[in-house]
C-alpha cells in the first residue's frame, strides 16, 4: 500500500507509556468511546514519533486492561523496547473508513480544525488549531491574535458551517 497523504488520515489515538513489564502500552484515544477503536484494528495505520510515513499496523492487539485501553505488539514483549519503539507514535485510519455522520449537530473533530471562528459581531477571532476534552466538555483552541480557549457547548457555539468553513461563537471575552 502506498503511504496515505496526511489529509486522507484521521488520527484516532496516541500510544502512551508502558503498562506492566510485558510490552503492553497505554493508548490515548481521541474519540468519545474508546470501545470504538476496537472496530478499526485491521485498518489502523501507525506513524512513529519521527514523523515517518504512515504504515499499515500489523501484529498488534488492542484491548482493555482494567479500564485502560492498551495495545500490545506480538514482536515486542519488553517494556523498555516497547517504550523506545512505540511511545508517542500515532494511530490513524483513512478518512474513507469512518462512517458518515447523519446527525447535523455532530461533527468529527478533524472536520472542525482549521475553521475560521467568528464571534456574535462577525469578528474574526482566528482559526481552530486544536480540540481537547475535559471532564465537563470539549474545548476548542482558537489561534489568532491571542490563543483563546472556548468551551464547545451550546452556550458558546451558535453555528457550525462546514461548507463556509466557519464556526460562530458567542464570545465576549475577546477585546481589541
Amino acid at each position: 500500500m502506498t503511504a496515505p497523504q496526511a489529509d486522507n488520515t484521521v488520527i484516532m489515538a496516541k500510544i502512551g507509556a508502558p503498562v506492566g513489564t510485558d510490552g503492553t502500552l497505554k493508548l490515548h484515544y481521541y474519540g468519545e468511546d474508546p470501545q470504538d477503536l476496537l472496530q478499526y484494528q485491521s485498518q489502523l495505520l501507525i506513524q512513529h514519533q519521527n514523523k515517518s510515513p504512515w504504515q499499515n499496523l500489523n501484529g498488534h492487539k488492542i484491548f482493555f486492561k482494567g479500564n485502560k485501553l492498551v495495545i500490545r505488539f506480538a514482536s515486542c514483549t519488553d517494556r523498555d523496547i516497547a517504550r523506545n519503539q512505540y511511545t508517542h507514535a500515532l494511530l490513524a485510519v483513512l478518512r474513507s473508513d469512518l462512517p458518515d455522520i447523519s446527525d447535523e449537530e455532530s461533527y468529527y473533530w478533524h472536520d472542525l480544525k482549521g475553521l475560521k471562528v467568528l464571534d456574535q459581531n462577525h469578528k474574526d477571532l482566528g482559526t481552530i488549531s486544536d480540540i481537547f476534552e475535559t471532564g465537563a466538555n470539549d474545548i476548542i483552541v482558537v489561534s489568532g491574535k491571542e490563543r483563546i480557549l472556548i468551551p464547545y457547548t451550546k452556550d458558546y457555539i451558535t453555528k457550525v458551517d462546514l461548507k463556509a468553513g466557519t464556526i460562530h461563537v458567542f464570545w465576549e471575552g475577546y477585546q481589541d
